[in-house]
């Protein structure tokens, strides 16, 4: 199976089946308990448009050059963010994500960037758990700052009671 996929560069033409993606990759909120999240809330095409266009977009393809799966990143202070990262749920546990979270932190390091940040909520297990287990660790409160402060007051707004939406960092 590891040879399934690869990932490449996104292309403008990807722009259509990134929202595919992401609308469906949301859908696994959609099965939980008070979803956290609204499934119709996606990444607008001129912000990826950028990403493409400075090349920190990047899209998992499978055999038939279906895209499965995306990351979007871009920088919070002196970090690397990952903004996004989908993968449709068919293509679960395969290693895509962590292809595509390999992919973000090779352009990070190649930027210049000590660290990768990014948010999440704390206690989903695609979420939280899956990013400590690659690296990532929580960050409290006091040290949530600057430009991060920001991001995580805006996610927070938009997520329903009930559910820890949290900042991590990773060492690169």
């Amino acid at each position: 199976m590891a040879n399934d996929f690869y990932i490449r560069d996104a292309v403008e033409a990807d722009l259509r089946r990134l929202t595919e993606v992401e609308l469906e990759a949301a859908e696994r909120f959609a099965a939980l308990r008070n979803p956290p999240v609204a499934v119709d809330r996606c990444l607008p095409h001129a912000l990826l448009l950028e990403g493409i266009q400075q090349r920190r977009l990047w899209v998992a393809v499978v055999p038939g050059h279906q895209v499965v799966g995306f990351a979007f990143a871009g920088h919070v202070g002196d970090a690397a963010f990952l903004n996004e990262i989908d993968v449709l749920p068919a293509f679960g546990r395969r290693g895509i994500g962590r292809a595509l979270i390999d992919r973000v932190e090779r352009w990070a390091r190649a930027c210049g960037y000590e660290r990768l940040a990014l948010t999440t909520f704390r206690d989903i297990p695609w979420n939280g758990p899956y990013y400590a287990g690659l690296g990532f660790c929580e960050l409290t409160e006091e040290q949530v700052q600057g430009e991060l402060v920001s991001v995580l007051e805006d996610e927070r707004r938009h997520v329903l009671a009930g559910w820890a939406r949290i900042a991590m960092m990773k060492t690169l």
